[in-house]
């Protein structure tokens, strides 16, 4: 057996490894996608974000850490994919310590403010966890805006509130309406 697993190991490619974890993490099979990954010798970056996207979009965030963790213990460091799914882990799991770490670490790699998606994330977890200050200091700094954080001219939450507003006028002025015309029914009655 020892054998056929170093033979599978050097037949399969980065490219089908990485594949074949993604299929597996569809399938929500994680743990099939681990033993792809585990076979695989040597990993490069774009495999360590594989299996760390196949835990984190099947809801294991814990076990996306620790592949980001001991992906951290190897001599390859995190890219500008790699980082939005570590920093929304901390999100869910509402691990703000551990995400004010990677948001550290983002800047001394130079992924942050310009990375949209990565302070997407970062607006995303502050605002989760209760720091919406962080989070409006944070939306501020991103010097590459998209659709992700917004068209640049409003804050989302400025749009958000707005829109609210609207909504709540037109209930308002609906609500006058019926009432008034109750109010005439029962006058003509």
């Amino acid at each position: 057996m020892p054998a056929l697993t170093s033979l599978f190991s050097l037949l399969l490619s980065l490219s089908l490894s990485s594949k074949l974890i993604s299929f597996y993490a569809s399938l929500t099979e994680p743990t099939s996608s681990t033993k792809v990954f585990d076979l695989v010798r040597p990993k490069d970056t774009f495999l360590w974000n594989s299996i760390i996207k196949a835990h984190f979009s099947n809801g294991d965030y814990f076990k996306a850490l620790n592949f980001f963790s001991q992906m951290r213990g190897t001599d390859l460091g995190p890219d500008q994919f790699t980082l939005p799914m570590v920093v929304a882990s901390c999100a869910e799991l509402m691990l703000l310590d551990h995400g004010m770490n990677v948001h550290g670490l983002a800047s001394k790699l130079g992924l942050f403010p310009c990375n949209s998606a990565l302070g997407s994330s970062f607006v995303y977890m502050y605002s989760k966890c209760g720091r919406m200050g962080d989070a409006s200091v944070v939306f501020d700094e991103i010097t590459d805006r998209d659709v992700t954080t917004g068209d640049g001219d409003e804050r989302p939450e400025l749009k958000l509130e707005s829109t609210l507003s609207s909504a709540s006028a037109m209930v308002v002025n609906m609500s006058a309406g019926v009432v008034g015309a109750c109010s005439a029914r029962a006058t003509i009655a």
